[in-house]
């Protein structure tokens, strides 16, 4: 970032000429990776494919249907290092057009949708346990040029999903105007929720080995016949088919 600003005193950032994947290359990736490096989670770019929505899409996949459904893509997800557990995604545009602009309002909804995915695969992994899953969270970063977003995405009681939008911070074209820190205070925000989500994951999965051991340390037969409580969350409504519009024109056409 630091080469960008001591570039020229004419530079900015949000040209209109700039593409996404300058911004990508340039702004975002250099400052939201060296964020994760030291966490089991690998920052998986370039339109990769959501393996949470996959598994929601294939849930009630008929025996006939040969090919399996690929899931919603991100511009980058949030997987723990060599499993398919994801813990979030980023959605970006080269161009910032306001709340009401037609880009962030599909790239919010879609984003939301990934996140629920991904937290509904975290629930499954904890066996739908109530008291861990309500401490659960998925996070989400929206990039519209140079202006950024922060989503997380939880079930406090339960049985309705809660989304929190953070308000928008820019990454200035002159350093300090305004401060960059407002960006890297939601980056860290970002980075300890999914620590803390992954801490919850793996605690669980340990659970399962105390499991393995029928007697505890006195020699005595430990009695595991307590049921946890649970929470099922309820499926995701899925898009009803309709005919595209060209076909409903051949139809009519070919009928006169």
């Amino acid at each position: 970032m630091h080469t960008l600003w001591e570039k020229n005193e004419t530079f900015t950032l949000n040209q209109s000429s700039r593409l996404e994947g300058w911004y990508q290359h340039n702004v975002w990736s250099p400052i939201i990776d060296p964020a994760f490096r030291n966490l089991e989670i690998d920052l998986i770019r370039g339109e990769s494919s959501s393996t949470a929505s996959s598994d929601r899409k294939n849930n009630d996949m008929d025996c006939e249907e040969d090919r399996k459904k690929i899931g919603r893509k991100g511009d980058c997800i949030f997987r723990l290092i060599g499993d398919r557990l994801e813990f979030g995604a980023i959605e970006a545009g080269k161009k910032w057009e306001g709340k009401s602009g037609r880009k962030y309002i599909i790239d919010s909804l879609k984003l939301s949708k990934m996140l629920r995915d991904m937290f509904v695969q975290l629930a499954k992994e904890c066996d739908d346990d109530e008291p861990i899953v309500r401490k659960l969270q998925t996070v989400g970063m929206l990039h519209s040029g140079n202006r950024f977003q922060l989503l997380t995405l939880d079930v406090p009681k339960g049985y309705i999903c809660r989304i929190k939008r953070f308000a928008f911070q820019e990454v200035a074209s002159h350093i300090n105007n305004p401060p960059l820190a407002f960006v890297l205070k939601d980056i860290l925000r970002a980075k300890a929720i999914i620590k803390q989500t992954l801490v919850l994951v793996q605690k669980k999965r340990s659970s399962y080995l105390d499991d393995l051991d029928d007697l505890d340390y006195d020699g005595k037969e430990i009695n595991r016949c307590t049921t946890i409580q649970t929470i099922t969350l309820s499926k995701t409504h899925k898009t009803p088919k309709k005919n595209r519009t060209i076909d409903v024109i051949k139809r009519d056409t070919f009928n006169n």
